[in-house]
Formats: C-alpha cells, sequence, structure tokens
C-alpha cells in the first residue's frame, strides 16, 4: 500500500531541488533522462524511508511518561519565549540563550526518543554548560554581562569576523587584559572564552581557573557535576565509552541529568517571563507548573 501523500513529498522536494539554479528550466523538465534520474532517486527514498528503514531498537517512546512530561512543558517555554524580542545581545542576551537552552531540551528527547542514547548524554553536556553560564550571569548581574558582552566581541576579533583594522584594535585590548591576568599568549583562546569570570564579584574566593570545571561549573556552584560532565567528554570525544557504552546506562543518566537541568534553567525562566505577565497568566503558568 502506497503512502502517496509520502511519495509526492519526495517527489516535489527532489523536483525543486534539482532545478534550483538550472538556466533552460523547461528543456531539463522535459528530458526524459532528468525525469527517469528523477523518478529512480524518489522511488529509491521512499523504499529506503517506508520498506527498509533502519530501526535502531528503541529504548524509548515519545509516550514515556519522563519524556512525555518533558516535551509538554518544553513546548509551553519555547511558546512564551516567542513573546520576548531576540538576537540583540546587548539587550536580550539571558532570553537567547534560554531559548537556544529549551532548544536543546527538545534535541535530547529527540535523540532519546531515536534511539541516540550517547548524543543525547553529549547533547546535555554542551546543554549544562550553557546552564552554568545562565546561572553566573543572573546571579552576578550586569556587569558580568557586560563582561560576556566584552569577550564575544574578543571572539569576533580571535575568529576574524571583524575588519583587519578593528580586529588589531581589539586584540591590542585582549594582550593588555591578559598582560593584567600575568597570561601568556597559548593562553589566549581559554582568555575570550573564559576570561569575563573575573568580572564575577569576589572572584578570588573561587580561585579562578579558565577553563569550563574548575572555572565556570565552580562559579555557578555546579561542581556535583564534574564526573558526569567529565563522562560526557569522553563520549564527546571518541573514546571507548562512546562505542562499548550500555545503551540503558545512558539513557537513564541523561534523563535524570536532563530533569536537573531543567528544572534550574526554569527556574531562571520563571523570572524573566513572570515580568511581561498579567495576574491571570501568573496563575496559568503556575498551574502549568505545578502539574
Amino acid at each position: 500500500n502506497l503512502d502517496n501523500v509520502r511519495l509526492m513529498l519526495y517527489m516535489i522536494n527532489d523536483y525543486f531541488y534539482r532545478i534550483d539554479g538550472v538556466a533552460q528550466v523547461e528543456e531539463t523538465i522535459n528530458n526524459e533522462a532528468f525525469i527517469a534520474l528523477l523518478v529512480n532517486s524518489v522511488v529509491d527514498k521512499y523504499a529506503a524511508d517506508v520498506h527498509f528503514k533502519y530501526d535502531p531498537k528503541r529504548l524509548m517512546s515519545q509516550f514515556y511518561p519522563p519524556i512525555s512530561t518533558m516535551n509538554v512543558f518544553t513546548n509551553f517555554i519555547l511558546k512564551k519565549l516567542e513573546l520576548f524580542k531576540k538576537q540583540e545581545p546587548s539587550k536580550t542576551l539571558v532570553i537567547d540563550m534560554l531559548n537556544k537552552a529549551f532548544g536543546l531540551v527538545k534535541a535530547i528527547t529527540t535523540l532519546l526518543v531515536n534511539g541516540f542514547e550517547t548524543e543525547a548524554f553529549t547533547t546535555w553536556r554542551t546543554m549544562h554548560e550553557l546552564e552554568a553560564t545562565l546561572i553566573v550571569l543572573t546571579k552576578y548581574g550586569q556587569n558580568v554581562i557586560n563582561g560576556y558582552l566584552e569577550h564575544m566581541h574578543y571572539a569576533d576579533a580571535f575568529n576574524k569576523v571583524l575588519p583587519p583594522e578593528e580586529c588589531d584594535r581589539v586584540f591590542v585590548d585582549i594582550k593588555s587584559e591578559m598582560k593584567a591576568m600575568a597570561l601568556k599568549s597559548k593562553d589566549t583562546k581559554r582568555f575570550i572564552e573564559y576570561g569575563w569570570l573575573r568580572y564575577v564579584p569576589d572572584i578570588d574566593k573561587f580561585s579562578l581557573k579558565l577553563n569550563f570545571r574548575d572555572g565556570m561549573e565552580t562559579i555557578a556552584e555546579l561542581q556535583d557535576y564534574n564526573k558526569m560532565y567529565q563522562m560526557a567528554s569522553e563520549v564527546n570525544h571518541s573514546s571507548p565509552l562512546l562505542i562499548y557504552s550500555r545503551r540503558d546506562y545512558f539513557a537513564l543518566v541523561t534523563i535524570l541529568n536532563l530533569y536537573d537541568s531543567f528544572f534550574r534553567l526554569e527556574k531562571v525562566f520563571r523570572i524573566a517571563y513572570f515580568s511581561l505577565l498579567s495576574d491571570q497568566e501568573k496563575h496559568h503558568y503556575d498551574q502549568v507548573r505545578s502539574l
């Protein structure tokens, strides 16, 4: 039994992809060789998708309560985030980070449902880095946010996104700041990524190091996740742990850490979101949150 809609969608998309940029469209679409190539390609794709589809024997489905519950609330939050302006870093940095963080939640549940447990776990690692950044920024306020934005500008210069004369000027500032911190040229990338942490009040009490585990994660008070972060890093860097891991173990470890991170991110979101709500909307949000 043919799935006619699926077959036609393959045909339509392949057709427009193949004629995009073609100079002689009429001549091409009436060419028998083109038609044969298009039809054969579509039939192969349809067969591969419907009849010969690879299924990695999924451990979880979209109906598994920890997944379905997470998806409900994440969808709710992502819809509410549409109320905010975005992509203006000087004004919307925290909102932009929240939007990406909850997008990663969706990515993780999608990977779990499709049988990619280790990939879900390494995506949690990225999300964990983002949540640590958000916790530090929102805890210590505008001065630290300004420092983060400054280092975003430093990163643009490092990656040569800026005009050459602007890059030169920025690197003068970078070298000056690094000299004040007694850093060497080999520390440039780490300084650009984590040097903004120097704006955290009373930073000396943290014994600042320019990395994630001993710097960012510690300042965010998430050091209890050191071992999880290290394990995710090993998986991410194609160690034997990636190849010979137990799928059920990483599925459950990912779910547990995902929920921990989600609850912390939701607290940050709730503070930002509530500033725009009426009392009735706040009540509605709290009802959903409680459920």
